[in-house]
């Protein structure tokens, strides 16, 4: 058994089933279909976890990378391809949110939905922490953080570097593992994904990515905090 693994799947389960919900509520067919894919995704991560010996990890990127084609298409046919940002909402949903500008979060519903005329995706998730001021977090904290998280449990690079500035925090993630950089270079983006929910959490507050880079196998993004933009 491979516990990890199972506790990934069985929270994809569980934001799967949420989705599922929402869509038939509110009638999104692309949103449903993504959500039983994900259930799918969920629900073969938690069998690999329980039952887990290694000629199914082929069977798990491929699903993964099924899982990621969708959510390519998703993106797209949101036309969030060109210039899209990430940020993160602790109020009234702790949701991860994919648009082109940094919209109110109190605007903005789960799901796939316009604000004004910018489309958005927004992703709810379970946050470890609560609402807190970020600036009481060291920098030394941070980087013990990410460095736990981004290099050990999830990793996805061999170095990661931090650069503080007054509101805004530049992270470098160097010699990214091939695989890693390809899946970067997707419109929808899981590395910046899981960077912002890090951030999010690690903060205690929300995050705005607005700008990123790839060069080689070196990821680069510029991180605001929420409530600090200029």
């Amino acid at each position: 058994m491979e516990p990890r693994i199972a506790s990934i799947g069985l929270n994809i389960i569980i934001f799967s089933l949420a989705f599922i919900v929402i869509s038939l509520i509110e009638g999104m067919e692309i949103l449903l279909g993504v959500s039983f894919t994900s259930l799918l995704l969920g629900i073969i991560f938690l069998t690999i976890g329980v039952t887990y010996i290694e000629p199914l990890e082929k069977m798990l990127k491929e699903s993964f990378q099924l899982s990621l084609n969708i959510l390519n298409k998703l993106v797209e046919d949101t036309r969030l391809v060109d210039s899209n940002i990430v940020f993160t909402c602790t109020e009234p949903f702790t949701a991860i949110i994919i648009s082109k500008k940094n919209l109110p979060c109190d605007k903005l519903s789960p799901g796939v939905g316009v604000y004004g005329e910018t489309p958005y995706i927004m992703i709810p998730y379970t946050s470890e922490t609560k609402e807190g001021e970020w600036v009481n977090l060291h920098i030394e904290g941070l980087r013990s953080r990410l460095r736990s998280e981004i290099l050990g449990k999830f990793s996805l690079a061999k170095d990661i570097e931090i650069i503080p500035k007054s509101n805004e925090v530049t992270i470098i993630l160097h010699d990214m593992y091939r695989e890693i950089t390809e899946y970067a270079k997707n419109p929808f983006n899981p590395v910046k994904i899981i960077l912002a929910k890090i951030l999010s959490e690690t903060i205690k507050g929300g995050i705005v990515i607005e700008r990123e880079e790839i060069s080689g196998n070196t990821y680069r993004v510029e991180v605001k905090f929420r409530g600090f933009e200029s």
